[in-house]
């Protein structure tokens, strides 16, 4: 009954409070030594949480009654933020705090309904518990969009080439006015649970490339939406830049990348169609300083380690086969001009060199090699480049490059099919 009852009124306060003071006995010898006990510390967050319902299911876990846990759990989770006389919602802790507890009030129901095992299942419903891990994740991502707009809103608006003034300068608003806005965004999206979309928007109408991303992903099982994804990895990876901005350094799109593949191994997000043809063509315009052909395979081939989970050696192979094997994006590549092919097909170089080399030594690649040789016919894929090669090829602009890739890919395909006479 005490956890249920909600806040205390003024008289019991004191006697809650004195209970809790370090020096409770003397507090409680007579009325006077209980009023003039000041409250001890943290008194008032108890007050709080005592008034939102924080008490009541978990006592109900620990007593073992898991379903009644389970429907508090969740009835505490989207239960609207008030400010009861023990203190102000937000009176403290973060902004954030109770977009938090409303996250750990999800994920606990999940608990406590696993815990009622197959009787509780039937008694709150066989969906009960998938509901409330996705309520739980997307208030996870919902948490995230919300620490990005506060980040922002708490920027300084006078620091040229900032997030901020380049978000402002896009939408054409004075950056003290958008970081006032973001900041009303924040507190107010702190406040509740959002519906899917509406965490979407804010995150888009924010520019969070990387926290649209997440949000598309969880949508991902309902609704694919490749569109937005595919807008939204090109801001990440080949953002349009103000006229003498310099692009992002490659060792910051190297780092991009390693995150998106950490966060999305999916092929959904981690489109490498995609990726691929964008890094192509950012190496197309802004050669890394290495200059070494086949920079983008390099940094996204298994040998590289620099992004896990791993890329396939054969998911690779299909953008840089041809236009008969790659998606929308790469092919748009290849069917540019003859000094773009010749770039595509030294990337082919260093690919094919870095598969046989991983198949030299492991087995299980070994198989995956030949195998994908002969579904793929990748033999019949270099016989055709090798005669564009001693072909139209040879008489582009690049035409020096023609003749070290038509000898480098007869010696590639000898190899392979060396491996698949085996």
């Amino acid at each position: 009954a005490f956890c249920a009852a909600g806040p205390p009124p003024e008289g019991g306060r004191r006697v809650w409070a004195a209970f809790l003071s370090p020096a409770a006995g003397e507090a409680l010898e007579s009325w006077e030594a209980l009023a003039a006990t000041p409250e001890p510390a943290g008194f008032g967050e108890a007050v709080s949480r005592l008034s939102r319902g924080y008490l009541l299911p978990r006592l109900l876990f620990r007593r073992g009654q898991y379903v009644e846990a389970a429907t508090a759990f969740s009835t505490q989770a989207v239960r609207a933020a008030s400010a009861p006389d023990g203190g102000s919602a937000g009176a403290e802790g973060s902004k954030t705090r109770l977009l938090e507890e409303r996250i750990s009030a999800l994920s606990l129901a999940a608990t406590a309904a696993k815990a009622a095992g197959s009787d509780g299942a039937a008694r709150l419903g066989a969906d009960f518990i998938r509901a409330a891990d996705e309520q739980a994740q997307l208030a996870r991502l919902q948490l995230g969009v919300v620490l990005e707009l506060e980040r922002l809103g708490a920027a300084d608006p006078a620091v040229p080439g900032s997030a901020l003034a380049a978000l402002a300068a896009s939408k054409g608003v004075p950056a003290s006015s958008l970081a006032a806005d973001l900041a009303s965004q924040a507190e107010a999206a702190a406040g509740s649970l959002l519906e899917l979309t509406a965490v979407f928007k804010l995150a888009w109408d924010a520019q969070l490339w990387s926290a649209s991303l997440a949000v598309l992903d969880f949508a991902a099982p309902h609704r694919a939406y490749p569109e937005y994804v595919d807008f939204a990895l090109q801001q990440l990876l080949a953002p349009a830049t103000a006229d003498g901005a310099a692009p992002a350094p490659w060792s910051e799109v190297r780092a991009v990348v390693a995150r998106l593949r950490k966060a999305h191994p999916t092929d959904y997000v981690f489109c490498l169609d995609t990726i691929c043809a964008l890094l192509e063509r950012r190496a197309l315009t802004e050669p890394p300083a290495s200059g070494a052909s086949g920079a983008v395979v390099s940094l996204l081939s298994p040998a590289s380690g620099a992004v896990r989970p791993d890329v396939s050696w054969g998911g690779l192979y299909a953008c840089y086969a041809g236009t008969h094997h790659c998606g929308r994006r790469m092919r748009a590549l290849w069917e540019e001009s003859p000094a773009t092919q010749l770039h595509l097909l030294g990337s082919l170089v260093t690919l094919l060199r870095g598969w046989l080399e991983a198949a030299r030594s492991s087995a299980d690649e070994m198989r995956r090699l030949v195998s994908a040789a002969r579904e793929l016919a990748i033999a019949g894929d270099l016989d055709a480049h090798i005669v564009r090669l001693g072909g139209d090829l040879a008489s582009s602009p690049s035409a020096d490059l023609a003749p070290r890739l038509h000898t480098d890919l007869r010696d590639l395909r000898a190899a392979l099919s060396a491996l698949t006479r085996s």
